[in-house]
């Protein structure tokens, strides 16, 4: 990552990290242009009314939390497969090399 004046301005692979060399997924490799993004949202919201109304309003970050924490822990009772980690271990990183390009891993 590279940081200029306390703002982080790029972020770019290692080419020496054997598993990916160096090759970012998409939203790692444009973490500073959605950081620092005029539109960047700060605070959670919470639709109101019907989906693409547009429509939203402001909620506090601790009930955020709680409602993800709900519909993931509804998802994992059901279907716990759903809930892929976003990590890359060895293992992993075998299964998107045999199932995807490495993009999308």
């Amino acid at each position: 990552m590279t940081v200029e004046g306390g703002k982080a301005v790029k972020v770019s692979g290692d080419p020496d990290h054997a598993p990916t060399q160096g090759v970012l997924c998409t939203k790692v490799a444009r973490y500073a242009e959605r950081t620092h993004h005029r539109d960047r949202l700060l605070t959670p919201l919470r639709r109101v009314g019907r989906k693409g109304e547009g429509r939203f309003e402001l909620i506090g970050w601790d009930e955020a939390l709680s409602i993800a924490a709900e519909l993931l822990k509804s998802i994992a009772q059901r279907a716990p497969e759903a809930i892929l980690p976003y990590t890359v271990t060895p293992e992993r990183w075998d299964w998107c090399r045999a199932k995807a390009s490495p993009r999308d891993c």
